[in-house]
């Protein structure tokens, strides 16, 4: 029997040399990843500190299929390949930086869409007039140089929010303000 086409989420050495009930307890373990979902497993041999051991391993995201088992149901476990435990690090990896690049592509689009409605809004227009008008156009930050521009305190309330979340400043109050970090 040829076990390696028995199943197509396991991918066994072909000198492995299992036995039906080890092969059984192999393959019980590959269902599809909880992590990423893929249905592709490696066995493979895993150093845990002075001995070693059998695990399985996503081919996909990296990470182990549990517990260990037992080296004496692979009497070829020394040949398997070596369990990569920097491969699930990498996905995580891989996953943060495109979901960053997501959320920076979106916040590009939110940006944009948003300073065409600030340039084209007649709302927006009059909410800015009226928060100058009651900031005597001095900057509310400071209190030393002439308003020039709004800032929202925060966008919970969307881009036209409440008067009381809006507060007339200078170019330089707002910049520091917008930048990160700068409370």
């Amino acid at each position: 029997m040829d076990r390696q086409n028995t199943t197509q989420t396991l991918i066994i050495p072909p000198f492995a040399m299992l036995t039906e009930a080890s092969y059984a307890r192999v393959e019980v373990r590959a269902v599809p990843c909880n992590r990423c979902e893929h249905h592709e497993w490696r066995l493979s041999k895993w150093q845990r500190g002075k001995g070693w051991s059998v695990d399985i391993q996503c081919v996909e995201c990296g990470v182990s299929g549990g517990q260990p088992f037992p080296k004496n149901e692979h009497p070829q476990w020394e040949s398997y390949p070596v369990f990569d435990k920097t491969h699930s690090d990498r996905w995580g990896a891989e996953r943060v930086e495109a979901y960053l690049q997501q959320r920076e592509e979106k916040r590009a689009l939110m940006s944009a869409d948003y300073a065409q409605w600030r340039a084209t809004s007649p709302e927006w227009a009059d909410m800015r007039k009226r928060v100058m008008a009651r900031a005597n156009k001095r900057c509310e930050a400071c209190l030393d140089h002439s308003a020039t521009e709004v800032h929202h305190l925060t966008y919970d309330f969307g881009w036209l929010p409440p008067a009381y979340l809006l507060v007339a400043i200078c170019r330089t109050c707002h910049s520091r303000m917008s930048a990160p970090g700068d409370a």
